[in-house]
């Protein structure tokens, strides 16, 4: 019991840091893919059901996402400390700074217990962004019971050389430059 209060709490303040790390800007409009497109390698289960229902979530259309009742997805706990309005607001702004958003695999991490419950894995956006992400799921009901969004890691820059430096005189180590 006592677990599940600091869980829910941590996922709480971290919910709410999102506020804080740009994720909740005003709307822009960005086009998404509202095809869902099941993850290879995701756990079974439902932990990987909920992870694949987050993707398929961001990933479809803001209208469409705007029906969606959250209060059957996330445990009441979750509920209480995050209202279902506030959480579709908190989801909506990663929706548009990422999607089309996918799970990279390579990088996640479950609990041992089977089938898992608990998974850290790095939500990837379309521009490259990485968003690392916790959710844990009540094992009895498959309700998600905390998730936890980290401050985005905008893509590494990569700079292509616009021109080939030329040397204008080249000395041999020996040299020196007379005049």
């Amino acid at each position: 019991m006592r677990l599940n209060i600091l869980q829910r709490g941590l996922g709480v303040f971290l919910l709410l840091a999102v506020l804080g790390a740009g994720l909740v800007s005003p709307a822009m409009t960005r086009a998404q893919d509202a095809t869902a497109t099941p993850i290879a390698g995701l756990p079974e289960g439902p932990l990987g059901q909920q992870m694949q229902w987050l993707v398929d979530y961001l990933n479809t259309p803001e209208a469409e996402a705007a029906t969606v009742d959250l209060t059957t997805i996330f445990s009441p706990g979750v509920l209480a400390d995050v209202p279902a309005a506030e959480l579709q607001q908190i989801l909506s702004n990663i929706r548009t700074e990422l999607a089309p958003v996918t799970i990279d695999t390579t990088t996640m991490a479950t609990t041992d217990n089977l089938p898992p419950t608990v998974a850290n894995f790095d939500l990837a956006g379309s521009d490259g962004t990485v968003l690392p992400t916790t959710m844990s799921v009540d094992a009895e009901s498959g309700l998600i019971s905390a998730i936890w969004f980290a401050t985005p890691i905008p893509p590494v820059a990569t700079t292509v050389p616009s021109e080939t430096a030329v040397p204008t005189e080249t000395l041999a180590p020996t040299e020196t430059a007379t005049s």
